[in-house]
């Protein structure tokens, strides 16, 4: 079976994005770690994170389901579940200090 040049491409990016998913995960978790020792980054640096690991991860989860066989493994809904939890409890950070 050969693999279109398009496909080898797809299989690239795919590749990196996990990478850059993985190291913005990385750099939520240090963050966090910062956080509890109340020498936290500023909300620009934080949401740069979410946004980053989000975007990435969304574009290889979303290649996956074009795919037409969906071979997600059940981490994968974890890390989505993941991802709204940030995200709500990001947002809910930006409302309690504006009050």
């Amino acid at each position: 079976m050969k693999i279109s040049p398009r496909r080898k491409n797809d299989q690239a990016l795919n590749g990196i994005l996990t990478y850059v998913m993985f190291a913005a995960a990385l750099a939520g978790v240090i963050f966090g770690v910062l956080l509890l020792l109340k020498k936290g980054p500023g909300a620009t640096i934080d949401w740069i994170v979410i946004i980053t690991c989000v975007a990435s991860g969304l574009v290889v989860y979303l290649s996956a389901l074009n795919d037409r066989k969906i071979e997600l493994q059940n981490g994968a809904y974890l890390i989505l579940v993941g991802w709204i939890v940030a995200l709500v409890f990001q947002i809910l950070s930006m409302v309690k200090k504006e009050r």
